[in-house]
């Protein structure tokens, strides 16, 4: 794949999880305030469709996307590449067993909604940290010294 549609695709994707994002973080804070059956139901369904979203964008990178066009452009990422490659099992892990615990209606064991909503903290959290490092690097390959103009 050319490094510019690479880069494009790139952009486009992470606009794409950032709405995904944005949905899931509004539906959780709705359910914090009003843990309805209702809000349950919305939080699964935003869930799912970002955890749909952030798979097809994982394996996108894993199998021949902009990663291994940072990798190619710039070979001293190479362990940060690994790393952030290593951390997308973990965000997975997390978000399925996130869904796992909506699906088994958590809400009728006490303390586990409070349990749910710190672990979504967390998960949040960790996938900013991720996108942070991810974007540097996409910005380091493919805007600065020399890459492609985005």
């Amino acid at each position: 794949m050319d490094p510019a549609i690479a880069a494009q695709r790139f952009r486009e994707d992470h606009d794409k999880l950032c709405a995904h994002g944005a949905r899931l973080a509004a539906a959780v804070e709705r359910y914090r305030i009003d843990p309805s059956d209702e809000g349950q139901e919305q939080v699964a369904t935003t869930l799912g469709a970002f955890a749909q979203a952030l798979t097809d964008r994982f394996a996108y990178e894993e199998e021949g996307g902009y990663l291994n066009h940072v990798r190619r452009r710039k070979p001293h990422t190479a362990a940060a590449v690994r790393e952030l490659r290593s951390e997308h099992t973990e965000i997975l892990r997390r978000l399925s067993a996130l869904q796992t615990s909506l699906l088994h209606g958590h809400q009728a064991v006490p303390g586990s909604r409070e349990a749910f909503l710190e672990t979504f903290a967390e998960l949040q959290t960790m996938f900013q940290r991720h996108c942070e490092a991810e974007q540097k690097l996409v910005v380091e390959a493919f805007w600065t010294e020399g890459g492609v103009p985005g």
